[in-house]
């Protein structure tokens, strides 16, 4: 018999966006926002034993999108797991991760760049031992369907053409060490993902050949902004690196692209995070993904015969670096080329396991190495705060 759960998120939003100072006179404009940084409803369960399925909407603004709408058949010989729909490629762990979970309120700028997140394909994964400390993924993907920021709503990227536009994308991750006993409360993960990907007949679309620097706050736009040329074939490589011992997390990523304009992209990220508290984040096994935070004294205050009583939830300290390298030869003349840093830190309240309060700073700094009239070549830099109220379920 079928079983259906619903699910669905909310994220509150207060955005103080800073400016940001160029060259002489120069400024490139950010406005501060109040809102839903997203609402998603969906429903996922089982069709029967082992065929899994997810349908989720998200509510952004005026437009409505999919988001994980796929079908899941388990326990196959020798391929294990057939995954079918529309869901994430599997390319970096800060990308996998769902954002429930993430340490910040938005991802790394390499990881927005970088990372192909969902697209419609079929995928293949399965563990190696009975442990599942050795799992692989591969997945054959329409390319012109990145579900980036800028490109959803649409069904099609314009230009992409009606064939050689799939895109292939693995991934290996691995558990060197894993406390069965905690259990994953101490953990090594390793990962590697790549990316045979092709850019569409009309690059200057988004999700087609676009790589941005996004300046780590409601994923806005910073001065740095590249196409690769149309027709161009790229490969794309990913390591994953995070080390979990308690209430301490320490995770690094590294990404590269190689295309045959001559392009070479990279970029990377450190995070570190400590619960005072002595919670620890979680872990999925099964997909080598970080998953919810369990709280051990969830926020409260009552009046009882003793007098008020209290329980102070979860607090979470968190810092991260990321830089950001889209300069050099091989993109499309014209755009915005450059470097970019960004240093982030703050601190997260689960008041339970369900419902948390993030505070972020964020200070950038962009370095325009080939510029435009809108934006003459120079750093850039600004500084940016945000708070978020969520709730998942």
């Amino acid at each position: 018999k079928p079983s259906h759960k619903f699910r669905g998120r909310m994220f509150a939003d207060q955005i103080w966006m800073e400016d940001l100072q160029g060259p002489g006179a120069a400024t490139f404009p950010e406005d501060n926002v109040t809102g839903f940084d997203t609402i998603r409803l969906g429903v996922e369960g089982n069709i029967y034993e082992n065929l899994k399925y997810s349908v989720e909407f998200e509510f952004e603004g005026d437009e409505v999108d999919y988001k994980d709408c796929y079908a899941e058949q388990e326990n196959l010989p020798w391929l294990g797991t057939f995954k079918v729909g529309h869901f994430k490629e599997p390319f970096s762990l800060d990308e996998l991760s769902s954002s429930r979970f993430d340490t910040f309120m938005e991802q790394a700028a390499p990881t927005t760049a970088f990372a192909p997140a969902r697209n419609f394909g079929v995928m293949f994964l399965d563990s190696v031992d009975a442990g599942e400390n050795l799992t692989w993924f591969v997945g054959l993907f329409r390319g012109g369907f990145h579900d980036n920021r800028e490109a959803r709503g649409h069904d099609d990227v314009a230009g992409s053409g009606d064939s050689n536009d799939w895109s292939v994308t693995g991934r290996l991750a691995w558990l060197p060490y894993y406390d069965e006993a905690t259990p994953g409360r101490c953990l090594l993960h390793t990962g590697l993902g790549c990316s045979f990907r092709r850019v569409g007949i009309d690059a200057n679309q988004p999700g087609n050949g676009e790589m941005e620097g996004f300046l780590e706050m409601d994923s806005r736009d910073g001065p740095i902004n590249t196409f690769l040329p149309a027709l161009t074939e790229y490969n794309m490589l990913g390591t994953e690196v995070s080390w979990l011992r308690g209430p301490l997390n320490v995770t690094n990523e590294f990404y590269f692209a190689d295309a045959n304009s001559g392009a070479s992209p990279w970029g990377t990220y450190v995070e570190i995070s400590y619960f005072l508290t002595g919670e620890n984040r979680g872990y999925k096994k099964s997909g080598k993904v970080f998953d919810r935070v369990k709280v051990y004294e969830p926020f409260f205050a009552v009046r009882t015969t003793e007098g008020v009583k209290r329980g102070l939830g979860a607090w979470q300290l968190k810092a991260r670096w990321s830089y950001l390298d889209l300069s050099g030869p091989g993109f499309q003349p014209a755009t915005v080329l450059g470097r970019e840093n960004n240093f982030a830190c703050g601190v997260n309240w689960y008041l339970n396991s369900y419902n948390r309060v993030m505070l972020d700073y964020v200070h950038t700094v962009s370095d325009v190495t080939t510029g435009s009239v809108a934006v003459p070549v120079g750093d850039y830099e600004g500084d940016h705060v945000g708070l978020r109220y969520q709730i998942d379920w």
